[in-house]
C-alpha cells in the first residue's frame, strides 16, 4: 500500500524547474504527435511559451480534465524485422501532442518513483534498481540448483497476446485502489488514459478519429508503468495460490520458494510435477485473463521439465495448451539453462559479435560512429545476455584477435618496436620466468611504488585532475557524439595537426608546417587551439559569454578546461 507521503508526493502541484529537466531530458527531434510540434520547439522558445505551458498545468492539477484534441494521438506502424510480410509483422506506435507528452512524462516520472514499493521483486522490467539480467540469472541458478540436486521441477513459460493493447481499464482501476493510489491520481489516469481518442496514420494522412476503449498506447510514457501495475495481478493471484496450498513453487531451501518471474508480460511460472500445479496454473491463467484483459499466446507459451517424465510432461502441455520445451531455452531472447563451461554455449555470442563488428565495419566511419557500433554491439541481447557468465578462455582470446574499430593491426605496427626492445637481450634459460615488478629494486609489487607511478604517469602527460573532470564533462551533455569525441582527442593531445602528421612521417617535412591561419608559428595542438592570435579572439568572446576575464598568459588547454568547468553541462 502506497503511504500517505507518498500520495502527497504524487499530487504536489508541477514546478517549473520540475517541467523545464522533463522538457530538456526529451529528444526533440521525434516525430510530432496531431499538434504538429516536437520538443525541439518548446526548447528553442522556452521563455516564450513558458507560462503557457505552466498554466496548463496547474488547470489540469486542479480539476483533472483535459481537452478532447489534447488527448488525442496518431497510430502507425513500424516494422519489427526486414521486409515485412503482413500486419503481425508491424508494431503500433502512438505519436501524442507536445503538451501531452509533457504532462504524461511529468507522471510517469514521479509514478516511477513510487512503483518499485509496490511492485513484486519477481519484477525485472523499467523500475530502477532493477535489470532485465535479474530474472535470468535467478532463472539460470534455479536450473542449476535442481540439475545438482536432481530435484524434479516444472517451468511454465507464459506469453501474452499484444498485451498493452488488451489491458482492461477497470481492472487498471481498481488496481490501483488495491494498491492505495489517492482519488486524485486515479482522476489523473482517468484524464490521460481512459478518456483518450486515435486517429490512424495511412500514408502519412490521419484517418476520422475514434475513442479508444481499452488498452495502453505504445510509445506513451505512462504505460510500460501503468502496464506492471496489470502484470501485478498475475502475481498476487499466485502468491494466493501458495498461501491456501493449491499451487507449490520450487523450493531452494527452508525459507526460500520461487513461483514466478516476470519482465513486463513475459512470465515464468515454476513448481512441483504434480497434476494440482497444472490445475491451479490453468485456473489462474484463465481467470486473469478474464480480469485483465490479457490473453496468452498459447503458439508462444511452453511447458519445460527438469527431472520430470517425459510422457507427465506431454500430457501436461496438452492439458494447458502449451507447447512442449526442453532446456536449454530462451527467456527474453537469452539462453538459460546452457552449461557455461561449453564451447557450443559461447558460438552464437562470438558469432553475433563477428557479425556486428565484422572487419570492413569500422574502417570507414567517424569516432562518433565508431561509439554508436560499439554500443550497439555492447547492448545486443546474445552479448548482453551473458554478461552474467565468464566467457571461456578460448572463446576470449579467439575475440582478442579480431580487427580492432579504433585502428589497423596493433601487432604489425608494433612489430619492429618490439623487435628493436629485443634487440641484444639474452634470455636466461637455468631459471624459472617470474613476474618482477620493475618499480621496485627487490621486484615485488606494492601500493606506494603504484600510486608514485601513476602519478608521475599523470604529471608527464599533463593530464591534470582538472582535466580529467573536463573529459567527463564532454561525455554527459547534449553534445554530439562527434564534438564529444573532437574535444576529448583535444584534452589528450591526439588530433592530427601539421606538426604531428609530420613527426609521425606521414607528410614530408617538405610541405609548408605553419599555422593555417595566421602562418606564424608551427600548427601544433597549443597553437593552433590556443595561441593563434585568431584562435586568441574566439577564447576571448567565449569567457565573455560565460561571465570570466580572459587571461591572455593561460598555458596551453588550460583555457578550455577552464571553459569546460564553467558551462558544466551544456544547455541552451
Amino acid at each position: 500500500m502506497l503511504s500517505n507521503d507518498d500520495n502527497s508526493f504524487l499530487l504536489e502541484p508541477f514546478a517549473e524547474e520540475e517541467v523545464r529537466e522533463i522538457i530538456w531530458s526529451c529528444d526533440g527531434n521525434k516525430s510530432p504527435g496531431p499538434d504538429g510540434f516536437n520538443l525541439n520547439f518548446l526548447k528553442s522558445c522556452w521563455n516564450i511559451v513558458k507560462s503557457d505551458v505552466l498554466a496548463f498545468l496547474a488547470e489540469f492539477h486542479a480539476y483533472a480534465v483535459l481537452p478532447k484534441a489534447m488527448a488525442a494521438s496518431f497510430l502507425t506502424l513500424i516494422p519489427k524485422k526486414d521486409h515485412p510480410q503482413d500486419l503481425f509483422d508491424y508494431r503500433p506506435i502512438c505519436l501524442i501532442g507536445c503538451l501531452y507528452k509533457i504532462l504524461s512524462k511529468l507522471l510517469a516520472a514521479r509514478l516511477k518513483r513510487v512503483l518499485g514499493k509496490l511492485i513484486s521483486n519477481c519484477q525485472s522490467a523499467f523500475l530502477p534498481q532493477r535489470q532485465i539480467l535479474d530474472g535470468v540469472v535467478v532463472l539460470n541458478e534455479i536450473i542449476d540448483l535442481a540439475t545438482r540436486r536432481k530435484d524434479s521441477c516444472m517451468l511454465f513459460k507464459v506469453d501474452f497476446e499484444t498485451a498493452y493493447d488488451t489491458v482492461n481499464w477497470g481492472f487498471l482501476e481498481r488496481m490501483m485502489v488495491k494498491m492505495g493510489f489517492a482519488e486524485g491520481w486515479v482522476k489523473w489516469i482517468r484524464a490521460c488514459i481512459f478518456e483518450s481518442s486515435m486517429s490512424v496514420l495511412v500514408n502519412g494522412s490521419p484517418t476520422e478519429d475514434f475513442k479508444v476503449c481499452k488498452g495502453l498506447r505504445q510509445g506513451h510514457p505512462l504505460s510500460p508503468f501503468l502496464f506492471l501495475i496489470v502484470a501485478e495481478g498475475l502475481t498476487r493471484m499466485i502468491r494466493r495460490a501458495v498461501e491456501i496450498g493449491k499451487f507449490h513453487g520450487y523450493k531452494v531451501n527452508q525459507s526460500l520458494h520461487v513461483q514466478i518471474l516476470q519482465f513486463a508480460d513475459d512470465t515464468i511460472l515454476m513448481g512441483d510435477d504434480s497434476w494440482e500445479n497444472l490445475w491451479t496454473i490453468k485456473t489462474v491463467l484463465r481467470g486473469f485473463e478474464l480480469v485483465s484483459g490479457l490473453k496468452i499466446n498459447f503458439t508462444k507459451s511452453k511447458l519445460c521439465g527438469l527431472n520430470v517424465d517425459d510422457r507427465f510432461l506431454a500430457a501436461g502441455a496438452s492439458f494447458l495448451s502449451f507447447r512442449s520445451d526442453a532446456i536449454p531455452f530462451k527467456f527474453l531472447g537469452i539462453p538459460v539453462g546452457a552449461n557455461p563451461r561449453r564451447r557450443e554455449t559461447w558460438r552464437p555470442v562470438v558469432e553475433a559479435m563477428s557479425k556486428r563488428l565484422s572487419s570492413w565495419s569500422g574502417r570507414h566511419l567517424s569516432y562518433g560512429g565508431r561509439i554508436t557500433l560499439i554500443n550497439s554491439v555492447l547492448a545486443s541481447p546474445p552479448l548482453y545476455g551473458h554478461l552474467s557468465s565468464k566467457l571461456l578462455r578460448g572463446e576470449l582470446l579467439s575475440c582478442g584477435t579480431k580487427d580492432s574499430i579504433w585502428w589497423k593491426d596493433l601487432e604489425e605496427q608494433e612489430l619492429n618496436a618490439l623487435k628493436e626492445l629485443l634487440h641484444g637481450f639474452s634470455l636466461k634459460t637455468d631459471c624459472n620466468d617470474k613476474w618482477r615488478w620493475v618499480s621496485e629494486s627487490n621486484g615485488l609489487f606494492t601500493v606506494k611504488s603504484c600510486y608514485k607511478l601513476l602519478i608521475q604517469s599523470v604529471h608527464c602527460n599533463s593530464i591534470l585532475l582538472e582535466s580529467l573532470v573536463a573529459i567527463g564533462k564532454l561525455w554527459k551533455n547534449d553534445l554530439p557524439s562527434k564534438v564529444g569525441v573532437f574535444g576529448w582527442r583535444l584534452l589528450l593531445e591526439k588530433l592530427p595537426t601539421r606538426e604531428t602528421l609530420a613527426h609521425r612521417g606521414i607528410v614530408t617535412s617538405s610541405i609548408d608546417l605553419s599555422c593555417a591561419f595566421c602562418s606564424n608559428s608551427l600548427e601544433d595542438i597549443n597553437h593552433l587551439f590556443f595561441f593563434c592570435c585568431h584562435v586568441r579572439t574566439i577564447w576571448k568572446k567565449l569567457y565573455g559569454w560565460i561571465g570570466l576575464s580572459y587571461n591572455n598568459q593561460e598555458v596551453e588547454h588550460d583555457v578550455f578546461v577552464t571553459a569546460l568547468l564553467r558551462i558544466g553541462v551544456i544547455t541552451p
